[in-house]
């Protein structure tokens, strides 16, 4: 009864046909930290917190994982993607949903693909 609740609330709401969490999966605030979740895609996009490495949106439990409070630059970024940056002041306890979407660089006619994304 309770997937069909969730489904039903889901669907009104206009939810994509993404994986559904169950409330009790997603980890709850460690005391002392702000959650970011990330929703969209690549979802092997890396993640830099302040400059610093931060693994993919993929490898976090529900997409989700903890950083002290206070002012945080965000960056997402992907090979053959422009990357994404969010400015974000977090407060102690909170929660918050990021939606992104990278945009993939146009490619050059004649030029070969670069798998990495970089330019010679």
């Amino acid at each position: 009864m309770r997937h069909a609740l969730l489904g039903a609330l889901c669907a009104g709401l206009g939810c994509g046909g993404g994986v559904v969490t169950r409330v009790e999966d997603t980890p709850s605030v460690p005391a002392g930290t702000a959650c970011i979740v990330l929703e969209g895609q690549p979802t092997d996009a890396a993640i830099e917190i302040d400059g610093h490495p931060h693994g993919v949106v993929a490898g976090w439990r529900a997409q989700t994982f903890c950083v002290p409070p206070g002012r945080r630059r965000l960056r997402l970024s992907f090979p053959g993607h422009y990357p994404e940056f969010f400015d974000l002041e977090l407060a102690a306890g909170t929660t918050r949903v990021l939606q992104f979407s990278l945009l993939a660089e146009p490619s050059v006619p004649g030029e070969p693909h670069v798998p990495d994304g970089k330019r010679r």
